[in-house]
């Protein structure tokens, strides 16, 4: 018995040596996950599912697509068996054309969904083609709502500048309170560096659970866990966690296209995955992309 036990440990112990060595991050672990392509029963003529972003709210997860204006919602829990009191994953609104959506809030009460108001932001982007990826909203100390666009680029640029690791950037910007159609923006407040530990080369969303803030990127396949002050509207001092997504036994990356990220709870995230390109991307790319997935912080 002693002799399996040590051969055990020090299975354990090679695994997480590889893991390490991939990057010198430690990897999520993957809970559970489900292609998209395998969970309605109405897909409404859709067999692609580009997922963008998504949001919690009552125990259901909502996911936003940036290749249909229909939005999914399912039960946050990918282990749910229930299909009853409406908890069957269902593609809500019509798919239309491509919407290019990069974030989603919901709020309660909402049964569906519907524009309320379409108000630009105020910040000038270096390039037309890299904007935000992915954004919260809060209301600050002094009752104010605001914004946080994360950029996709570092600097908040493209090309060559913008794929140079450690350099994210935040924008803030705060809502100037005026109805749609009657001036109505998100004012520029300022910009925040990222902590350079973040050393992606992209990045592709934030989420927010209290002051702890999770940000990943699609091409380095990354989570990066650190804490941020809304009070003073400034990342937290001292140095975050990065964890990378799961690796091949070769070390190469498999979780290429991580598009949108929630909390979970008890170290665990919800994240959608965009598609992949055949002609760009490798094999092992395509194997897991257009889906959904658990993954939990390393024990």
């Amino acid at each position: 018995m002693s002799a399996l036990g040590t051969h055990a440990t020090s299975q354990s112990q090679l695994t997480r040596q590889l893991q390490d060595s991939c990057s010198g991050h430690p990897q999520l672990t993957l809970v559970n996950e489900a292609p998209f392509s395998d969970m309605f029963e109405d897909a409404k003529g859709q067999t692609k599912f580009e997922g963008s972003a998504l949001a919690l709210l009552q125990g259901k997860a909502w996911v936003a697509f940036d290749n249909m204006f229909a939005l999914a919602r399912l039960p946050a829990d990918l282990d749910s068996s229930s299909n009853s009191n409406g908890d069957e994953p269902v593609l809500i609104g019509q798919p239309a054309a491509s919407s290019q959506y990069e974030e989603l809030a919901v709020q309660a009460g909402s049964a569906g969904a519907a524009l309320v108001q379409k108000c630009p932001v105020n910040f000038k982007l270096a390039s037309a083609n890299k904007g935000f990826e992915g954004a919260h909203v809060f209301k600050g100390k002094d009752g104010g709502r605001y914004l946080l666009g994360l950029c996709e680029g570092n600097f908040c640029s493209s090309g060559e500048k913008g794929r140079r690791p450690g350099n994210g950037r935040l924008v803030v910007t705060k809502f100037n309170g005026e109805a749609a159609g009657a001036g109505c923006a998100w004012d520029y407040v300022k910009t925040l560096n990222i902590p350079s530990d973040a050393y992606f080369e992209d990045y592709s969303d934030i989420a927010v659970s209290g002051n702890q803030v999770a940000i990943i990127s699609q091409a380095s396949s990354s989570l990066w866990l650190g804490s941020f002050d809304f009070d003073a509207l400034a990342f937290a001092p001292g140095k975050g966690s990065v964890f990378d997504f799961p690796r091949t036994d070769k070390c190469n990356v498999k979780y290429c296209n991580v598009e949108g990220i929630a909390f979970l709870g008890a170290g665990r995230f919800l994240v959608v995955s965009d598609k992949a390109s055949s002609s760009k991307q490798a094999d092992r790319c395509q194997k897991h992309d257009q889906r959904i997935s658990t993954f939990a912080l390393p024990q």
